[in-house]
């Protein structure tokens, strides 16, 4: 059942803290979106992705996972409670397990940043970040070098709060990262990464509070998210303000 506009706002004021990273933000500000009720959960959709939450506590099983299966969404991500018991009807996916943490406007303290540590604004220094995600095993064939100039035109062309930032030396971007689904509730600060031969120098964290800094004294957001999968990069986000809320899954269609 396709929920109706009341229905989404009553929702809204329904949601925990971890379920309104995902639910919230895309409920009130994005209207290319519709929500459902399968009973057990609520499904938002996108042309992109699926987002998922357990109905009053129940326990999803097989007919949920055929419904899902009817959007042929490429990604799907929800609380790992959620998630888990999908996961044996789900097999063309794979999951990722990832820990999600937030900060506030009313927690954040703001630091000394390195002047290196810069907002991106031009095709060039775009450029430089493609440059350096080609470096990080993860992300290799993501921004291939043949896309550069397109890729670095939509950046650029992103509404605001949307903030790109990489750390430089001698022109050479060391790390970087930028925000995505922004509005001016809540973004994902997403795809921090740092050249292996430039690691624990703490670059990551200058990028990190270089993206706090303009999104919550200039961009007048309220509130930053991020997922992390290892404890090291836990331990950075924790020492600057933000705390962990909950395990999500994502889970990514095998392409055949």
């Amino acid at each position: 059942m396709k929920l109706s506009e009341n229905e989404c706002r009553k929702l809204c004021n329904e949601l925990t803290e971890k379920e309104d990273i995902f639910f919230r933000n895309v409920l009130r500000e994005d209207s290319e979106c519709d929500v459902y009720s399968t009973g057990s959960l609520n499904v938002l959709v996108k042309s992109t992705y699926i987002a998922l939450r357990s109905s009053h506590h129940a326990i999803a099983g097989e007919e949920d996972a055929k419904f899902i299966q009817s959007f042929d969404s490429y990604g799907i991500i929800g609380p790992e409670e959620t998630l888990s018991a999908l996961i044996p009807y789900l097999p063309e996916y794979k999951a990722e397990k990832r820990h999600v943490m937030t900060i506030t406007k009313e927690n954040f303290i703001h630091r000394y940043i390195p002047e290196e540590a810069r907002v991106l604004k031009t095709h060039k220094d775009y450029r430089a970040l493609f440059s350096l995600y080609r470096e990080i095993d993860e992300m290799k064939g993501e921004f291939p070098r043949s896309d550069d100039k397109i890729n670095a035109s939509f950046f650029l062309s992103k509404p605001e709060p949307f903030t790109a930032v990489a750390f430089f030396i001698e022109e050479k971007a060391v790390s970087g990262g930028y925000i995505a689904n922004a509005s001016s509730l809540n973004a994902m600060i997403t795809a921090i990464a740092t050249s292996p031969v430039f690691r624990n120098r703490g670059y990551a964290s200058a990028v990190t509070q270089k993206l706090l800094d303009v999104s919550f004294t200039e961009k007048g957001m309220e509130r930053l998210s991020l997922c992390y999968t290892n404890e090291d990069a836990g331990s950075i986000y924790r020492n600057l303000g933000f705390h962990d809320i909950g395990t999500w899954l994502f889970l990514k269609r095998s392409m055949k």
